[in-house]
């Protein structure tokens, strides 16, 4: 199995435009060349913070064009680099980290140069300016994201430390936006101990296009630590959601106005008389972070997927 079936974004229900949602997004979460993300997570890992200062490396080499270095930074909305587990069946090794980019839907990819990560002790890596289905790295199109969006699955974890995106646009101007990293590996390995204990549901069986429940078992539910879920649902019956009908809860955007949007949550209601789910056999998966804020993520797990069909 590739990654490309992996990511997916949106939402049930009226939704509001896309220019409402972004200019929400950057009123509210801000947009200077340098900012970590306000961060609304549990405390999981211990001596977190003691990590992070002892690791933080700007690595981004200075830009000789000072005057057009940050020219394009408001237009990128949020910077993501994090590691993920990925617990899909056919995967030998699930363990691995990625990269996302949201920008400015003004913005096309015939326009930028180049996309490139500035990490710690050297770190570099570049993004495919192409369609993200030819390598897991590109950009993606999806009607329920109204942004420019680009991901890369990467092998490996990524160390902790500062990592800078910079983005070179046809025009000579470039944009930066930076973020730091704290791993936090005790999400993975709680999800890992009491994965046989989570339940999900519907895990079979038919339920209606316009009105379907999901349900799963929270970390909390079990007496563990505090977590943020996001549920995700698309058509098919691969193992992973498809980018390309995905739909669900998307909480970094509630959490623009409710700080706990997603936070121990345990259900998801998806389909209405108004937008539907498409009928026949669905996949749906939860994402289960330690932050609701795009740029302040360190951990995902995605879970198992799960199979149902609508009517």
């Amino acid at each position: 199995m590739t990654y490309s079936d992996r990511w997916m974004s949106g939402g049930s229900g009226p939704r509001p435009s896309a220019a409402w949602i972004w200019a929400l997004l950057v009123a509210l979460a801000g947009c200077t060349s340098d900012r970590g993300g306000a961060r609304a997570k549990p405390l999981v890992d211990a001596g977190r913070d003691a990590t992070l200062a002892a690791t933080a490396d700007v690595s981004a080499p200075e830009l000789a064009d000072a005057s057009g270095a940050h020219h394009y930074d408001s237009s990128i909305y949020s910077f993501v680099a994090c590691n993920v587990y990925h617990d899909f069946p056919s995967l030998d090794v699930k363990q691995d980290s990625k990269f996302e980019i949201f920008l400015d839907p003004a913005i096309t990819p015939g326009q930028i140069e180049s996309l490139r990560v500035f990490g710690p002790a050297g770190f570099t890596f570049e993004f495919m300016n192409a369609p993200f289905l030819e390598a897991s790295n590109g950009y993606l199109y999806n009607d329920r994201e109204p942004v420019l969006w680009y991901q890369a699955i990467r092998a490996g974890t990524l160390a902790d430390g500062r990592y800078t995106l910079e983005v070179t646009f046809k025009d000579g101007f470039r944009g930066r936006h930076s973020r730091e990293l704290a791993s936090n590996f005790a999400l993975r390995d709680y999800y890992l101990a009491h994965k046989s204990e989570m339940h999900y549901s519907p895990g079979s069986g038919v339920s209606p296009a316009n009105d379907t429940t999901l349900s799963w078992s929270t970390f909390h539910d079990l007496g563990g630590p505090d977590a943020y879920y996001n549920v995700w649902i698309s058509s098919g019956t691969a193992e992973a959601i498809s980018g390309d009908t995905a739909r669900g809860d998307n909480i970094f955007v509630a959490a623009l106005l409710d700080s706990k949007a997603g936070l121990n949550a345990g259900m998801s209601q998806q389909g209405s008389a108004t937008d539907p789910l498409p009928v026949g056999p669905q996949t749906w998966q939860v994402e289960i972070l330690d932050a609701n804020v795009l740029d302040g993520i360190d951990m995902i797990v995605f879970t198992s997927a799960v199979h149902f069909t609508t009517r």
